[in-house]
């Protein structure tokens, strides 16, 4: 065995799971619950062939020592938890949480399947990707979808910025809540209506034409 720092693990700069936002969250909080859990896998040079987002997130929450074992994979390496007991709570919940966001967490990127597998001649179909070009169209297909819903929401947040400051108009138990422009446009056509009659009695009845 050998000890080493976190830092000298290398991530994998052609990771196939880009994980996803709830899995990272459910990372999280599994490491804040239970601390380290499953090993992960690194080659000779210490690049991280299985739990690369497991290592940044144990680097993230303070883990710094890391124990290397060798091996060349005739021998299954055990990590044993002598803090717990499977039969209890923690133990079980510790298992979901594993089960979970090792679930959750996987959003496979295909594309860069598709390079390695032009590459270096990687079996697919063995791992259950028997049409790989069917996977990617799904894939860009799904980061459309994503692109328009992020932008449907950058402008709808940009739309509720821009009526941040409107007072919405109460009437007969409705709160009607009008654009900036109709704002503005409804305060000018007040002022000027205040301005040529001193008053603001029957300002109602000329914006409806009465």
């Amino acid at each position: 065995m050998e000890e080493i720092k976190i830092n000298e693990l290398i991530q994998d700069d052609r990771n196939f799971n880009q994980g996803t936002e709830k899995g990272q969250v459910l990372l999280n909080r599994s490491f804040e619950n239970f601390g380290a859990a499953r090993s992960v896998l690194i080659d000779k040079n210490n690049r991280i062939i299985a739990g690369n987002k497991s290592a940044k997130t144990a680097e993230a929450h303070g883990i710094d020592d890391v124990i290397v074992v060798d091996s060349e994979g005739d021998e299954l390496i055990a990590v044993r938890r002598v803090d717990l007991d499977l039969d209890s709570r923690k133990g079980r919940e510790l298992a979901l949480a594993d089960n979970m966001t090792a679930k959750t967490n996987m959003d496979l990127d295909y594309n860069e399947i598709r390079r390695c597998v032009d590459e270096l001649h990687m079996d697919t179909e063995a791992w259950g990707i028997k049409d790989i070009d069917k996977y990617i169209e799904r894939q860009t297909a799904k980061e459309r979808r994503e692109a328009r819903a992020k932008e449907r929401k950058e402008l709808a947040s940009s739309r509720a910025s821009k009526d941040a400051d409107v007072t919405p108009i109460r009437f007969k138990g409705y709160s009607i809540t009008p654009t900036k422009e109709e704002y503005d446009r409804l305060n000018k056509f007040a002022d000027d209506y205040y301005e040529e009659n001193g008053v603001v009695i029957g300002l109602v009845g000329e914006l409806l034409g009465i």
